[in-house]
């Protein structure tokens, strides 16, 4: 110190003492801290919480744990809010409890878990309450979704905004509630397209466009197209448009005839579709053929019972006499055919396909009563004998066709009825032609036919008619304004016609959204539905006791 002058030191002096204070200062300050510090997340999405993990020591909380506590803590703010609300929680009790929370809320998992939490804590006050206030405004003529939605959202906003705020957040939440059900509204339109009736939404769902009227039929735009086609120059474009919805339902019914893997070309007459259909069969079927067979049906066990006794009408069947002997005559016809050669697959596939025909002829036949039941059993047992001999997959493919030959058969069944008609069959025939596809009337009445569900829809759009007092003068004055308004959306242009699916919900964007919203309509588990009925319930710190194997970090780290 020699080299240094009496200043000089008595500042070095100084200096250090400061020094030492600062130091002994951070050290005091460390020693208080329960924990060490913990970093900021640099994401910007908050604090990070830790975790005292006995296993793993000091870890970041996971964004399922975020969001738990994050539920919880939402729950138990809303409890008690409504308690300090009622005077039941004084509000410098309520006030630290919210801030205690607070932490638990951050992030967004944190956050989401907290709206989570809130909504399930609102959800069984202020329903009833917006119940009560709507059902007591339409006693006043003012109820209706609006009012119940102001008077939740007011509710809402009452109890989450907490003491000293409530007024405030009371008129901010119904005025903005007022809002949800008008977009709900609107949302729900521009996804689902207009209030459609179950037989039009059906068909939409399938690719069918139906004018306004056609979606639903007992609606009042229904009427107005009933008036609409009573004038000139409105009536023929209306009408055009609602037989274009019949035509793209024929075409619907042709393609759910066609074989497996078969897209049938879309024509405007089904006719011409029908024809398409019938080589598309003669293809389909054709790969079955050539395959050798024995002249008889092939058993493991019992050993093989001969082609014509395995095809005989059975003794014991519960049939007449005369119908007995016809079907017996016409199946050794069919057999003698074939005697004396090499039995092909081909043989016994044009055998099947004659008495399947001779089935169909003999329904509801009151001469020969019980000859249609005959001749489907025998068909049965020409199926059994393929079975039998085919391999496995070859047969597997003959069913998937023969499932689907019966719809090209209603098909053709309803062209025979339209006889000469431009527009071939009408929806009143093809709902016939379904019904004798069902084979008795219990079958029927219990819901069975083919394509039975094309057949409801089409009877309830298509069938419907609404009372001619719609063509009289004022019905007539409201179609002429209804018709200048919407003559685009009548037209056979590409735009007309996205317009009206577009009504009804049927584009492929809106189906699109219908798919994705329903994925999460399904029902939650027991162990979800527990789960989050727990979260629900309990509050933050309770849930972190009750459930928690290790303790999680105090607020003071956040």
């Amino acid at each position: 110190m020699d080299d240094y002058t009496p200043e000089e030191e008595e500042r070095f002096k100084r200096r250090f003492a400061a020094e030492q204070m600062a130091v002994a200062q951070q050290q005091s300050t460390a020693s208080a801290m329960t924990h060490p510090k913990v970093p900021y997340n640099i994401t910007g999405r908050g604090p990070t919480m830790m975790i005292n993990d006995p296993q793993r020591g000091m870890r970041p909380a996971s964004a399922l744990e975020r969001f738990i506590m994050g539920t919880g803590a939402g729950a138990e703010n809303v409890l008690t809010n409504i308690g300090e609300m009622t005077g039941i929680v004084p509000t410098e009790t309520a006030q630290e409890r919210l801030r205690a929370n607070e932490p638990f809320m951050q992030n967004t998992a944190g956050r989401i878990g907290g709206f989570v939490g809130e909504t399930g804590a609102l959800t069984p006050v202020t329903g009833p309450f917006g119940s009560t206030v709507s059902a007591g405004g339409r006693l006043m003529g003012y109820g209706g979704p609006f009012v119940r939605g102001m008077a939740e959202g007011g509710l809402s906003g009452a109890i989450t905004a907490g003491p000293g705020e409530r007024r405030t957040g009371a008129a901010f939440g119904g005025a903005t509630a007022l809002a949800v059900p008008a977009t709900g509204g609107v949302y729900r339109g521009l996804t689902r397209g207009m209030e459609a009736a179950e037989g039009a939404a059906d068909l939409g769902r399938r690719g069918v466009t139906l004018t306004p009227g056609q979606v639903n039929p007992e609606s009042n735009w229904a009427m107005l197209e009933e008036s609409m086609m009573g004038l000139p120059v409105f009536g023929p474009r209306v009408s055009k448009a609602r037989q274009q919805g019949w035509r793209e339902t024929q075409g619907l019914i042709a393609q759910e005839a066609a074989p497996p893997g078969y897209k049938l070309p879309v024509k405007d007459d089904v006719r011409e579709m029908y024809n398409d259909l019938e080589d598309a069969y003669t293809q389909s079927y054709g790969q079955f053929k050539g395959f050798p067979l024995r002249p008889a049906l092939v058993r493991v066990q019992g050993g093989d019972v001969p082609l014509s006794q395995a095809m005989a009408v059975p003794r014991q069947a519960a049939a007449d006499r005369k119908s007995r002997q016809y079907v017996q005559t016409y199946i050794d016809n069919e057999l003698d055919r074939i005697k004396g050669r090499q039995l092909d697959s081909e043989d016994l596939l044009a055998i099947r396909s004659n008495i399947r025909a001779k089935a169909r002829e003999f329904a509801g036949n009151k001469n020969y009563p019980d000859a249609e039941q005959l001749f489907k059993s025998a068909e049965q047992k020409a199926t059994e004998i393929l079975e039998s001999q085919l391999p496995p997959d070859v047969m597997q493919a003959l069913r998937d066709v023969d499932a689907k030959y019966g719809n090209f058969k209603v098909l053709q069944n309803a062209i025979d009825k339209s006889k000469d008609k431009p527009d071939a069959f009408t929806p009143a025939q093809f709902s016939t032609a379904v019904k004798e596809s069902a084979g008795s009337k219990g079958q029927y009445a219990g819901g069975g036919g083919r394509m039975r569900d094309i057949s409801q829809a089409s009877a309830e759009v298509f069938l419907t008619q609404q009372p001619m007092t719609g063509r009289q003068l004022p019905g007539q004055i409201a179609g002429t304004v209804a018709g200048v308004a919407t003559y685009p959306l009548y037209g056979q242009s590409p735009a007309s016609r996205l317009a009206r699916q577009l009504m009804l919900g049927g584009t492929k964007g809106q189906r699109a959204i219908q798919e994705f919203e329903e994925k999460f309509k399904r029902k939650l588990s027991p162990e979800e539905r527990a789960a989050l009925v727990a979260a629900l319930r309990a509050s933050a710190g309770a849930y972190g006791e009750e459930t928690r194997p290790y303790p999680f970090a105090t607020t003071n780290q956040f």
